[in-house]
């Protein structure tokens, strides 16, 4: 709890990194209820989610630990979780492209 209430100076940082998330539920959420009619289209449109869904929870997990809210994270792992984080984000944009 003690990491939480060092965190109000960079508040709206944090709000904003999970607000990310919302977004990516609408999105998700409205290819569900009307997927494209293309099979192909369907699959790029899912990869897209998995891949931006994907990134937001190793950012936020990488983000969190560094800042002492997820306690037990040796810097060794904080790392890969950032490395697979810019991954993810890569995915994402190559796919975008698609």
């Amino acid at each position: 709890m003690l990491a939480l209430a060092g965190l109000p100076h960079s508040l709206l940082t944090n709000l904003n990194r999970l607000w990310g998330l919302l977004g990516v539920y609408a999105a998700v959420k409205r290819t569900y209820v009307n997927p494209p009619k293309d099979t192909v289209l369907n699959m790029i449109a899912w990869s897209q989610h998995a891949a931006l869904g994907a990134y937001l929870v190793y950012e936020n997990g990488y983000y969190l630990a560094g800042k002492g809210v997820l306690r037990g994270w040796a810097p060794e792992r904080q790392k890969r979780w950032a490395l697979t984080s810019l991954r993810m984000f890569l995915a994402y944009v190559a796919i975008e492209w698609i």
